[in-house]
Formats: C-alpha cells, structure tokens, sequence
C-alpha cells in the first residue's frame, strides 16, 4: 500500500507503526511504503491511524 503525506510523515510513520499488522513503513520524501499482513481487512485501521495522526493523506 503506498499513501502519500502532506505534512509530517515522521508523525504519519509512527502512528502506523503502532498497529499490530503493518510490518514496515518506507519513506522517500512524502511518500509511504507500508507492508501489511492482510492488507485487504486493515485498510480501515490504516487510515483511522493517519487521521488520528493528524496527517492529511491522499493513495
């Protein structure tokens, strides 16, 4: 799954970092990379994470 981040991707990788099912967050400039198990059944949890983050986001 890649996003793409207007503001702080730091706040935006950490925040994903904390959910059980991402296994890794890549960021090149304001770009995320994240590896998750089950991608299909955690896209919710994906974006509640970057919105609870306060990141504005668009995929």
């Amino acid at each position: 799954m890649t996003v793409e981040i207007d503001g702080d991707t730091g706040g935006a990788r950490a925040a994903l970092e904390g959910l059980p099912a991402v296994r890794n967050v890549q960021v090149t400039g304001k770009t995320l990379r994240i590896t998750v198990e089950h991608g299909d059944r955690i896209l919710i949890e994906v974006t509640r994470a970057l919105d609870a983050g306060g990141s504005r986001w668009s995929r």
